[in-house]
């Protein structure tokens, strides 16, 4: 709803109205006839758009201004799984040896490598480096099959979570590690955040999907039509992040070609043929098989709510069109049943962080949240991973905006004075 009025209906009638009455009064002999009297009927309130976040935020870690990100060494894990694969993956850590917790990218979009040699790109958790100052460890791990990691790339599945899994607790028992790891990211990075929360590893306390497949089956399809943007998705990742030497947000390229032959020697992988396989029947018959339901985090979250599982702050572009907002539908009353902490943040950005490194992702609209890294998500990760009282909890569970720039408040997903109607095609 827009803060600015609007002329209703009723109030453009009245307007023409006038004009008319005007038009008459040279019209004839006869005294003109009296204007209509218009008594406009109270407008609707607005919204309670509710109070900034930063005024519910207290005790949030502070920062060590000696701390040079920069400066700061890159270490390297080979990272065994109980399926045989190892996977790859690099963090950066400040100064100190215990008591540090892990914000975590699972990521098919590196190529592999040295990090250092690859500064031109990039690497998936480049934009939470601005929480090493506060006291986190942060890196990635290349997801099976893809980068540096061995294994098969799956497109999601029961073996990848299994994967995912062992690497949380891999590196939740390093000796740095305060036994506490975020797994965050947008787009594929933050799906791996859903597949968490629905195997929910001991050491993983909160997970931020941020633009994620909530179910690879409906990110497919609607209602069992072919999308014309994301059909065949199965068959035209392989080769994007599985085969290609070069990852999508950086990796080796041209930096470390010495990592080519090891990065290759693993991905070409018998189970590919059984995935492709299922990915033509899909196409062909926009079936929902087992191959789909291994892949829907909604319809496995109903099916054990009891279990333990982590926090989740859920984060979605309104202006996003790869992953829409309709994956939120169902996956966050899915989400609420399970009983765990959820806050939501619904913003006009696209596929992209709600504030972006690069200034890129939120053109469409400004302001966009220049509170997010060092402000929500130091005060949710400080709340859950350090177990310090931040009032981030004391915040409203739902922060929306309208398409006019404004935020509003809500207390709970979906909205309590939310309605349904249903429309009938003739």
């Amino acid at each position: 709803m827009s803060s600015s009025l609007r002329l209703q209906p009723r109030f453009g009638a009245a307007i023409a109205s006038v004009l008319v009455s005007l038009l008459l009064l040279g019209c004839g002999n006869s005294s003109p006839a009296p204007l209509p009297v218009v008594v406009p009927e109270t407008p609707a309130l607005l919204p309670d758009l509710g109070r900034p976040l930063a005024s519910y935020l207290h005790d949030l870690s502070p920062k060590m201004e000696d701390v040079v990100v920069a400066d700061i060494a890159w270490e390297h894990y080979s990272i065994p799984t109980r399926s045989g694969a190892v996977l790859d993956g690099w963090i950066k850590r400040p100064p100190g040896e215990f008591g540090q917790p892990l914000v975590l990218v699972f990521t098919p979009y590196y190529g592999g490598g040295d990090p250092s040699l690859s500064l031109a790109l990039g690497t998936p958790s480049d934009g939470f480096a601005s929480l090493i100052p506060y006291g986190y460890a942060v890196g990635f791990v290349s997801v099976g099959g893809t980068g540096n990691s061995g294994g098969c790339f799956r497109n999601g599945g029961a073996i990848e979570r299994q994967q995912l899994y062992d690497a949380a607790e891999y590196l939740a028992s390093q000796t740095w590690s305060n036994g506490a790891i975020a797994s965050i990211g947008v787009s594929y990075d933050g799906t791996t955040s859903n597949e968490l929360f629905v195997d929910a590893p001991p050491s993983v306390k909160t997970v931020v999907p941020m633009e994620a497949i909530s179910d690879f089956y409906r990110y497919n399809y609607n209602n069992g039509m072919l999308r014309s943007s994301n059909g065949a998705f199965t068959t035209y990742y392989y080769p994007i992040v599985g085969l290609a030497p070069v990852g999508l947000e950086g990796g080796i390229g041209p930096t470390e070609p010495a990592s080519y032959v090891t990065e290759l020697a693993g991905e070409p992988c018998a189970d590919q043929l059984a995935i492709q396989l299922e990915s033509v029947h899909g196409i062909v018959t926009a079936d929902k098989t087992p191959y789909w339901y291994e892949r829907d985090a909604i319809t496995l979250v109903e099916a054990s709510l009891d279990q333990k599982r982590p926090p989740m702050l859920f984060i979605q572009g309104y202006q996003d069109a790869n992953v829409d907002p309709l994956m939120a539908n169902g996956y966050l009353e899915a989400v609420k049943k399970t009983g765990v902490p959820l806050q939501v943040l619904f913003g006009q950005w696209v596929h992209a962080y709600p504030q972006s490194t690069s200034g890129g992702a939120c053109e469409l609209l400004a302001p966009c949240r220049g509170d997010f890294f060092e402000t929500y998500l130091l005060a949710w990760f400080d709340q859950f991973l350090k177990g310090r009282d931040t009032g981030i909890l004391d915040a409203p569970d739902m922060q929306t905006q309208t398409d006019d720039g404004i935020w509003r408040h809500e207390e709970s997903w979906p909205p309590p004075q939310l309605t349904t109607e249903t429309l009938h095609l003739s």
